[in-house]
């Protein structure tokens, strides 16, 4: 397998370079000519995408897919009344904004329409199915869509989500149903999605496609051409407001880190588009193309472990209880594969991560974003992709996000991200009726992950503690739903990597909370070094830090403290631990490099999703065995902290060992500076909260640092978080020369120390390489 290691990120020099590269390739590129036969094209591979055309039809997994297709067909089939309609559809539940009930209607005709055109399963040219699609649509024209303004009180389902389905259905029915019940369904299509395309961002992409099926109903070239120009206009990056920031991060709903949500779904149509337009005139600009590549290469590829998203990309989706058991399908498989058919910087990459991505989940038989594809409908570019020569291969190493205050540090077997909270970046949204309880999701949550199923698998979700989620400090008191999910309080929050390890800080106020901290993490390579200083909250509220909250693998799982099994019992535990070195459980290790009381809690923990959502989720309670580690601050803190290291993919010899020897040391921990020492790498991270110095070192502002230094040779990685001051001083306490800077540096070399005046903008990192004739 081929590790992708991190490039040195939002390093302005690369930035230049990469938009001069693109400006050349944009230059030289020769836009088709649309001719009469590219729209019938087009139109030929949306065909020949829904029903799976080119999948072998002896593959067992594609046979599979097609008999499951049948069997829904088939079922909807049987179960349809006379009159047209389900008897499991509440046809007058219209009311939740966050879940239309009658649009399972028009989900189903398209089920039954794509089941009549597939070949290979009985459902195929099947007189009676294709009947009874005319007649489900008889029913909606006299009873849903057709006859009321609104079929929901939410404006997406009026405008687009009932669409995304009625479209499609059209074009496969056309022709083969009767040409009024067909017109008078058109009509109703064409009134609901307006003249042109609306909104901004994902919602524009899908407004976009829905006009994409009228221009396939009507032939229509010319609105196809205005499909091509929205899709063009959102695949840019965006330095405000909607899409694709320029750390290839995606924002939706203003500035909201949504990757995993919108994003995915952006992921996906997208994948869909150029899948449908290759080799036509209708395809995507060479410049929205090269925006898609990195936003898929450089942002989607590191948010997704092991086809899971990342929790802290997907916003108030991660309440969808619906979603959560079908995760499997909620990946962003289609952007890679439909990138690994294009030529371009991405293919190999995109070969090669599309193929980890299978490797991973061998028995999917569905893949897609924000809607299922069953496996036939991607099979053969699943075999293309397999039978490359490129390796499978995914991102290895530290990624910072600025524009969503999101880091990540990700190895083989493991990942772990922290998202943060600042004035530049909403927290989250209680937007439908979902989401009730995220008070805290940006409040510096660490999540770690060794399957990337721990939470999204067994209705986990709703039997958290939701103020006490992993790596936040938090002002424990009553809150209510969608409390304090508006933008943060202070400018301090970023991170810095170098590629292989990184370090990420924030200076931290809750929202609607009087609590303050200084928090920071620092991503070596085993281990995550968490910090906190000057905790403080006037309030008598507790305040706690939390270490981790996560699920026992199983009951038979061992917790060990020191060496020492921790007892079990039927009705849980709860226990303080007074100074231990290290514990192990689930194959996650915690080290503690000072003495310090620990809160542990070992039971079940119930809930349910109504108690996240208005969405249609389970009603029933769900149990889970959850552990949970914690540091109470008391009441009234004044000068708080903590230290501990996580420590992913380990077990109990190995923290034995670790704990013998921890190749890990606290330079520094106070208001002024937070710093770490990785020995075994050579790493030094330091957070700088006031101007200062710490080695050979030395800051004129606020920042946060990476440096390395072996023989003589040093590397340095360096960002400015408040986003304040366009230029930091860095002085080195060396002469040194410098091999590798940013555009713009002005280097002064005087004696026994080098002053390097650096360009810095927007979080973004700065690296720089130095020498000096003596060892650092």
């Amino acid at each position: 397998m081929t590790d992708f290691i991190s490039p040195p990120e939002n390093i302005k020099m690369c930035s230049t370079f990469r938009i001069s590269l693109c400006s050349a390739f944009i230059a030289i590129t020769v836009p088709l000519a649309a001719t009469e036969g590219d729209l019938e094209k087009v139109r030929s591979q949306w065909f020949a995408f829904q029903t799976g055309a080119d999948a072998d039809r002896k593959d067992p997994q594609v046979q599979a897919s097609l008999s499951e297709l049948h069997r829904t067909a088939a079922k909807l089939l049987r179960t349809m009344t006379p009159e047209g309609k389900w008897p499991d559809i509440d046809y007058a539940h219209s009311r939740n904004p966050t879940n239309c009930e009658p649009a399972q209607h028009y989900r189903n005709l398209y089920k039954m329409a794509l089941a009549w055109h597939t070949p290979g399963q009985a459902s195929h040219h099947n007189d009676a199915l294709m009947a009874a699609v005319e007649r489900g649509l008889v029913f909606a024209h006299r009873n849903l869509f057709s006859k009321k303004k609104n079929i929901s009180p939410n404006w997406w389902w009026n405008e687009i989500g009932i669409n995304l389905s009625l479209g499609p259905t059209l074009v496969l029915v056309e022709g083969h149903i009767n040409p009024k019940v067909l017109n008078a369904q058109k009509r109703t299509f064409y009134s609901k999605i307006y003249a042109t395309p609306k909104h901004d961002g994902q919602n524009r992409i899908w407004s976009a496609m829905n006009h994409f099926y009228r221009a396939l109903l009507d032939r229509d070239a010319a609105r196809m051409e205005i499909v091509k120009k929205d899709f063009d206009r959102q695949c840019v990056v965006e330095t405000q407001g909607e899409g694709i920031m320029p750390d290839y991060s995606f924002h939706q709903h203003g500035s909201q880190l949504y990757t995993g949500g919108y994003g995915r779904a952006f992921a996906t149509d997208i994948g869909e588009y150029l899948i449908f337009t290759r080799s036509t005139a209708f395809s995507p600009s060479p410049a929205a193309l090269d925006a898609f590549a990195h936003y898929i290469m450089e942002g989607t590829n590191w948010v997704v472990f092991k086809n899971r998203y990342d929790l802290s990309v997907r916003g108030r989706e991660i309440t969808r209880g619906d979603e959560h058991r079908n995760m499997l399908q909620k990946g962003p498989f289609l952007g890679f594969l439909a990138l690994a058919e294009r030529d371009g910087w991405w293919r190999k990459a995109a070969i090669a991560v599309s193929k980890e991505m299978r490797n991973q989940r061998p028995d999917n038989q569905f893949w897609g974003g924000n809607k299922m594809f069953p496996y036939h409908v991607v099979a053969s570019r699943i075999a293309a992709v397999m039978h490359s020569p490129v390796p499978a291969g995914a991102p290895k190493g530290f990624r910072h996000f600025p524009y969503s205050e999101h880091s990540v540090r990700r190895e083989r077997d493991w990942y772990a991200s922290v998202r943060m909270l600042s004035s530049r970046l909403k927290a989250s949204e209680n937007v439908n009726g979902e989401n009730f309880k995220g008070w805290h999701l940006s409040d510096g949550v660490l999540w770690v992950f060794l399957t990337g199923d721990e939470y999204v698998t067994h209705n986990v979700m709703p039997t958290l503690d939701w103020q006490r989620l992993p790596g936040t400090t938090v002002e424990r008191k009553p809150r209510k739903p969608g409390q304090g999910l508006g933008k943060g309080v202070k400018d301090f929050v970023g991170g810095v990597g170098d590629g292989l390890c990184g370090v990420a800080a924030m200076d931290f106020q809750g929202n609607e909370s009087e609590l303050t901290a200084k928090k920071s993490y620092f991503f070596f390579d085993q281990e995550i070094v968490c910090l906190g200083s000057d905790v403080a909250c006037p309030s008598k509220n507790p305040v706690e830090t939390t270490i981790d909250q996560r699920p026992m693998e199983d009951e038979s799982s061992d917790v060990l403290v020191d060496g020492k099994l921790l007892p079990r019992s039927a009705s849980g535990i709860e226990t303080t631990l007074d100074g231990p070195a290290w514990i192990e459980a689930n194959h996650v290790g915690y080290y503690f490099p000072r003495p310090c009381k620990v809160k542990l809690a070992r039971r079940f923990q119930t809930g349910r999703w109504t108690d996240l959502t208005k969405r249609d989720v389970p009603k029933e309670e769900f149990a889970n065995e959850i552990l949970a580690l914690w540091i109470e601050h008391g009441s009234g803190p004044k000068k708080g902290e903590y230290c501990y290291a996580v420590l992913p993919n380990q077990d109990a010899q190995s923290m034995k060992v670790y704990a013998a020897k921890p190749p890990i040391k606290i330079l520094q921990q106070d208001d002024r500076i937070h710093a770490v020492e990785d020995l075994s790498s050579k790493a030094v991270g330091v957070v700088f909260w006031q101007p200062g110095r710490l080695g050979p070192v030395e800051i004129d502002r606020p920042c946060v640092v990476l440096y390395r230094g072996d023989g003589d040779r040093m590397t340095v990685a360096l960002a400015e978080p408040s986003w304040q001051h366009p230029v930091v001083r860095l002085v080195v306490h060396h002469p040194v020369e410098v091999l590798e800077k940013p555009e713009g540096c002005e280097v002064t070399v005087k004696p026994q120390r080098t002053v390097i005046q650096i360009p810095c903008a927007h979080g973004e990192t700065c690296r720089l390489t130095l020498r000096k004739k003596d060892a650092f």
